[in-house]
């Protein structure tokens, strides 16, 4: 199905994947989303949208790197 193919080529990546209510949660490091996503990933400019790579098309909307939370 469309997440098992999103799972899997997240994880061809090196990328994990966690389920949330709404989408994955993915994680990994800045170097393997870089590669998967050919861009550079600068954590500066955070939030930043990552282009969505030809095979997931069909299956996913949009791919966000959020800024990070924000602790008082």
């Amino acid at each position: 199905g469309p997440s098992s193919t999103v799972n899997q080529w997240l994880a061809d990546r090196g990328l994990q994947t966690l389920p949330m209510r709404q989408g994955l949660l993915v994680s990994g490091t800045r170097q393997q989303f870089s590669t998967a996503f050919q861009v550079t990933v600068d954590l500066e400019a955070l939030p930043i949208s990552l282009p969505i790579p030809p095979e997931l098309d069909d299956f996913v909307s949009s791919i966000t790197i959020p800024s990070p939370p924000h602790y008082q």
